[in-house]
């Protein structure tokens, strides 16, 4: 083993803590401001408090719902940018779906980056089908303001329910 030890250190591998130093405790993880502002956005939107979720993002924010691209009018999947993008997209969701249900079933957050999964059921407005997905989002957050958000769903589901 001090063989092992000692070639990874010559090899400028990784040793733990522990391998370097018998008494160093275990680094102890923190909970991110990255994830708190990501928190704080999901507080805002279960509230309906535009405003709230507006000021989680950064002014210059890129928000990336399915896939980035252009969208064509009335189109919710695409790029939105700011603030204006922020509540562009919310006012979509808001015309294009009536939420039945939306559970955000874990966020997870290490330095920058931010992870939160869950589950929704909307009815689709224009066709009165429902729309239920597994749902997962990315967030990269910097001085406390989300600067890059981009939402996964099941897109072949909406498709479906919306008759696109």
């Amino acid at each position: 083993m001090k063989r092992l030890f000692i070639v990874l250190c010559l090899a400028g591998g990784f040793v733990p803590a522990q391998a370097r130093n018998p008494h160093a405790q275990a680094p102890r993880f923190h909970e991110a401001p990255a994830k708190s502002t990501v928190q704080a956005f999901f507080a805002a939107f279960g509230k309906g408090d535009l405003e709230a979720l507006v000021q989680t993002f950064d002014p210059a924010a890129e928000i990336t719902a399915v896939r980035a691209g252009n969208r064509a009018a009335g189109q919710i999947y695409g790029s939105y940018k700011g603030h204006a993008g922020v509540r562009e997209f919310v006012a979509g969701l808001g015309a294009a779906f009536q939420t039945q249900a939306f559970t955000v079933e874990q966020v997870i957050g290490e330095g920058e980056t931010v992870f939160a999964s869950g589950k929704f059921t909307h009815l689709v407005k224009a066709t009165g089908k429902t729309f239920s997905s597994d749902w997962a989002l990315k967030c990269t957050v910097r001085n406390g303001k989300i600067v890059s958000y981009h939402f996964y769903e099941d897109s072949a589901a909406y498709a479906q329910a919306s008759g696109a």
